[in-house]
């Protein structure tokens, strides 16, 4: 996993917090992250993509974490994106750098 040779380098952020994934004025408010290179980090946000993305499905947020966010992240460079889906009892781990999915149930308490 990248962040486990990133030890010691890397910040974990919990909303609100902007992401912007491109130059436009659009950002995305995933759950937590964590950002390895902390140049992309100032006061209004993380510019570029984190390097870990985490997501916590509720029933309202089901197609945008599961289809919509995916694309985005896939296409900008994040490198990991994890969807927490309590409802289902399951933590899908998406290793975007790799293009490899893993589904792990029975996880949450």
């Amino acid at each position: 996993m990248f962040l486990k040779k990133e030890s010691g380098k890397c910040k974990a952020i919990i909303t609100p917090f902007a992401v912007y994934l491109n130059e436009n004025d659009n950002y995305v408010e995933p759950d937590m992250m964590v950002v390895c290179d902390k140049d992309k980090l100032d006061e209004n946000g993380c510019h570029g993509a984190p390097d870990l993305i985490i997501e916590v499905v509720s029933p309202g947020s089901v197609r945008m974490d599961y289809s919509i966010k995916l694309f985005k992240y896939r296409s900008f460079g994040v490198r990991e994106y994890w969807i927490v889906d309590p409802a289902k009892n399951r933590i899908t781990v998406h290793d975007l750098e790799h293009e490899e999915t893993l589904a792990l149930g029975s996880v949450i308490c």
